[in-house]
């Protein structure tokens, strides 16, 4: 799972937390959403860097006389 799904997820348990009545709920959805973001922050700081092709420069042909 990539970093934006897991943020993705924090973000609906904010939005779950919203829609409870009790502290102890609400607190625990928190938590929850908590969780993710953490684990979105992992997933990003582990994903491997992508490694850029480096092209050869091409010498310059030589001119024939």
């Amino acid at each position: 799972m990539n970093g934006g799904e897991c943020r993705r997820k924090a973000r609906y348990f904010l939005i779950f937390s919203r829609q409870m009545s009790r502290p102890d709920d609400r607190a625990a959805m928190v938590g929850m959403a908590t969780l993710w973001m953490q684990r979105a922050d992992w997933a990003e700081r582990d994903k491997p860097v992508d490694q850029q092709q480096v092209q050869p420069k091409k010498e310059p042909e030589a001119e024939s006389s």
